[in-house]
């Protein structure tokens, strides 16, 4: 089921002082972003009939219809995996490693989506308050350490979610992924579950020096896709997700069953899905096509 909610104000892009891509962060790769995946909209010739006996009307192949937006732009936590019971550990092994009570999943799971900084605040407001010392910053490279250590398993990808990426990009379209997990730990995460194939930019929450609800990260991963902005789209499930497409004048597809605190259609998306399944549809909702 597709639900069409309330389009918001639009805004316009601040083109001014556009990034330029960082030498040494970020991940642009041309591998996914080559040529090669338009080659679906070029089908072979019709092969003419060799003998005049044989000759028959042939009615011409049909051209496919070119995808409705060029680059689709991807949430992480929430809308690709499941990585609340991942971060839960990591949080709770920070926690108790230091003397404190561990958190329930349902809490944890409702401080994700602001970065890293922000989870660990809260967990420690939580559990007694943010100490002077050792500083935020201190717990917060803690964490990571911890996090990064471990494994993200395969089936914490959500139904479809391979399906569904497997056929955009055989479709030509551009894959991109904001988020706001640090970079290095997102790679990481990507590789593990097989989902690296995918995307030809990569933008983490210190990819840049700004992060989502910014704009910026989703205009620096349209450019790194070779992509006009007026033929992307971002997919996600927070209203980080919904504050950066508006900022950046793409418009945004909320999945339900991710991370927001808030309901799902309080937060002024363009199209909420109920599963990854329906995403296709969708995208061909919002071009009009539908």
């Amino acid at each position: 089921m597709i639900i069409l909610s309330s389009i918001g104000a639009e805004s316009k892009p601040n083109r001014k002082g556009s990034l330029q891509a960082p030498v040494f962060k970020g991940r642009q790769i041309k591998a996914n972003c080559s040529s090669d995946l338009d080659a679906s909209l070029n089908p072979p010739k019709t092969k003419k009939a060799l003998e005049t006996r044989d000759l028959e009307f042939v009615p011409p192949m049909a051209v496919p219809a070119p995808p409705p937006f060029r680059a689709v732009l991807f949430d992480l936590d929430g809308t690709l995996i499941d990585s609340a019971a991942d971060i839960c550990n990591a949080v709770n092994a920070l926690l108790t490693a230091h003397d404190r009570e561990p958190l329930s999943k349902a809490a944890v799971r409702a401080m994700i989506g602001d970065g890293a900084g922000a989870l660990i605040k809260s967990a420690l407001t939580a559990t007694g308050g943010v100490p002077d010392s050792p500083p935020l910053a201190h717990w917060v490279n803690e964490y990571l350490d911890i996090y990064a250590a471990q494994n993200t398993q395969p089936d914490c990808v959500y139904p479809n979610v391979h399906n569904v990426l497997s056929h955009l990009t055989r479709q030509g379209v551009r894959l991109g992924l904001c988020t706001n997990k640090p970079e290095q730990i997102t790679i990481k995460a990507l590789t593990e579950t097989g989902l690296d194939r995918y995307f030809g930019a990569i933008v983490g929450g210190d990819t840049l020096p700004f992060h989502k609800p910014d704009g910026r990260p989703l205009t620096q991963a349209i450019q790194w896709l070779d992509a006009a902005y007026e033929a992307a789209v971002m997919v996600g499930d927070s209203i980080n997700d919904v504050k950066a497409a508006r900022a950046a004048a793409v418009p945004v597809i909320l999945v339900r069953y991710g991370y927001s605190r808030t309901p799902i259609e309080t937060l002024g998306a363009d199209i909420v899905i109920d599963q990854f399944s329906d995403l296709p549809q969708a995208l061909d909702s919002l071009a009009g096509r539908s």
